[in-house]
């Protein structure tokens, strides 16, 4: 792995899938948890309101009384989705790239110090793994 693929790296959002799928997988329970707490107390509200019908008979004026809320949360499912990507690019791409610089140096390939971007997490890491790698090969 060279420059330029930890450049290429720095522009792809989906690095890791473990990592970063386990991120959006908790970012979508969290979305659907909130739908489920928003929807459940609306529609025992409406149960007891008129408790002579069936649960399902309360779906549909449910609906045509709070439509905008369900439009607006599944308008932010993009949204959550895209923030969760990118917060969990911001992890997992030092991690990745701590484990290429490692690559390179165990492999013998020419390495340069390990930088990460501002927005970053880890910038301690890279400092760390800089000051093992400077002593270790001097």
């Amino acid at each position: 792995m060279g420059k330029e693929d930890d450049s290429r790296i720095r522009k792809q959002m989906w690095i890791d899938g473990d990592v970063q799928g386990a991120i959006v997988r908790k970012f979508c329970f969290y979305w659907a948890a909130c739908l489920l707490f928003i929807s459940l107390p609306l529609l025992w509200a409406a149960m007891a309101s008129d408790p002579t019908k069936y649960v399902y008979e309360h779906f549909g004026p449910l609906w045509q009384r709070h439509w905008p809320i369900y439009v607006a949360m599944v308008a932010l499912l993009p949204f959550t989705l895209w923030d969760a990507l990118r917060l969990s690019h911001r992890i997992a791409g030092p991690v990745l790239r701590v484990r290429h610089q490692l690559a390179r140096i165990n492999s013998g390939q020419p390495f340069s110090e390990l930088e990460f971007r501002n927005d970053d997490f880890w910038h301690d890491l890279a400092g760390q793994v800089n000051q093992l790698t400077k002593k270790t090969l001097s």
